[in-house]
């Protein structure tokens, strides 16, 4: 009976050791499942409202109304928009989950909880995705992003056809579908979803964003008729119709009366059609017609503007960081202490290397179709050539530099944003106001008044 006894507690005090062991070990390998649990769930309830969001949009219209009603200059709107795509680029760099710590250990544990939870009537755990809903999202926003408007309706109605099981998502696509038909100019159909979101899901957030979309646009709808009704072919037409959204009405007016300007509008025609096909997602025309202005107009404002948009152009996409660095070479040789702002503020908005430009997750592929690659190369071949001739420019190279026109030698008329117009002689241009001599006297004129500038 010692013996007995003795051998039951050897037994005793040799298992339960292993057994508080296995206890500890078992709640601890259900803590780290039911974290992991937690965790996929707000990623996913993250990317259900960061993946497919809606800030961008009703900034577009809302830049572009204050645009045309002369509230803001293009400097003001260069620097928004630098701040919304930091901004928008800042949402995409969710990290995935991490694997649990006991990654065997977590098979067995889950068996026996989802056992528990079947004789207590609960549901089982499972393993959620991590998100695969939202790869296809991902491309198409990446299109849009990049104003490939075409190529972004057609992944978003991928995605419809294949069906989605999140309604937050679901709406989502419908209204960024809708956004890319009503910057392409079919209001039909942007209306059509617009609506379709405002009906079928009242119930998020997402609805308000749709009727506010629908409301600017109809806005914007209406002004582009009675511009395009009443006023005549003009450059002022064709920068009222790129302000209101109507691309191809903008670039078809400015077609007509781009040979029949003088040689000092030029420059201002160039910029308002690169402008258009920037947003219009043909970036690479874009940038070419600004690199045009920038080397043939050197001393214009729009020269100016043009690089500041050649800088916004190179932060959409990591293809673009090579015409980044183009802008800030064309920076050195306009001498544009402006720039320098605008530099400041996109890293004023960014938290390491190349943050504000939107990436796509490595998981996610895009298609290379067509020999895209070997374009891209090519590009950046052509690129290159550009950024040479600027730097042999900066050095004194063969390029010819056309003499600028002395300040005190140059007749200027200067439109002012409260309507009031001042034609003189330029005697001095500060970087923030410039001084007319009319034949009421010299005028002070900040530049933050000034809505429009030509040469005569």
């Amino acid at each position: 009976m010692f013996f007995s006894g003795n051998k039951n507690g050897f037994f005793l005090l040799a298992v339960t050791p292993l057994l508080v062991c296995g206890i500890l070990l078992f709640n601890d390998v259900n803590i780290q499942i039911r974290m992991r649990e937690v965790k996929l769930f707000l990623q996913r309830s993250n990317r259900s409202d960061n993946s497919i969001d809606h800030i961008g949009l009703v900034m577009k219209y809302r830049l572009h109304k204050e645009l045309y009603e002369n509230r803001i200059s293009n400097d003001d709107l260069n620097i928004a928009e630098v701040r919304v795509n930091s901004i928008l680029a800042g949402l995409d760099t969710g990290k995935d989950i991490t694997t649990m710590r006991y990654r065997f250990a977590s098979v067995p544990v889950v068996y026996m909880i989802n056992f528990i939870r079947y004789l207590i009537g609960m549901p089982g755990l499972r393993e959620s995705d991590g998100g695969v809903e939202t790869e296809g999202i991902d491309i198409a926003y990446y299109y849009e992003r990049n104003r490939m408007y075409h190529r972004a309706i057609e992944e978003y109605s991928k995605i419809l056809n294949q069906g989605l099981g999140d309604r937050t998502l679901k709406a989502g696509v419908l209204l960024h579908q809708g956004y890319c038909y009503s910057i392409l100019g079919d209001y039909n159909e942007a209306k059509k979803l617009y609506i379709s979101v405002i009906k079928d899901y009242g119930d998020i957030n997402v609805a308000v964003t749709a009727a506010l979309l629908l409301r600017y646009m109809e806005g914007f709808r209406s002004e582009i008729e009675r511009v395009v009704k009443t006023e005549k072919d003009s450059i002022e037409k064709g920068e009222k119709l790129y302000k209101l959204i109507a691309y191809r009405e903008s670039i078809n007016v400015l077609n007509r009366v781009e040979k029949s300007v003088p040689k000092s509008e030029k420059s201002h025609v160039k910029y308002i059609k690169g402008r258009t096909y920037e947003e219009l997602g043909e970036t690479d025309s874009a940038v070419d017609i600004y690199q045009d202005i920038v080397l043939e107009h050197t001393t214009s404002q729009y020269a100016r503007d043009a690089n500041r948009r050649i800088f916004i152009v190179g932060g959409l996409s990591a293809a673009n960081k090579k015409v980044r660095e183009l802008a800030i070479k064309n920076s050195l040789m306009l001498k544009d202490e402006t720039f320098g702002k605008l530099v400041e503020e996109s890293e004023r908005f960014t938290h390491g290397d190349n943050k504000d430009i939107l990436i796509i997750p490595d998981t996610v592929k895009l298609p290379d179709e067509n020999g895209e690659k070997a374009g891209r190369l090519a590009r950046e071949k052509k690129i290159n050539m550009m950024i040479s001739r600027v730097e042999e420019r900066i050095s004194g190279g063969p390029v010819v530099v056309k003499p600028a026109v002395k300040p005190e030698e140059q007749m200027v008329k200067i439109y002012t944003t409260d309507g009031n117009i001042f034609t003189g002689t330029l005697v001095d241009d500060t970087g923030s106001s410039v001084v007319v001599r009319t034949s009421f006297g010299d005028i002070k004129i900040e530049k933050s008044r000034v809505s429009r500038r030509i040469n005569l």
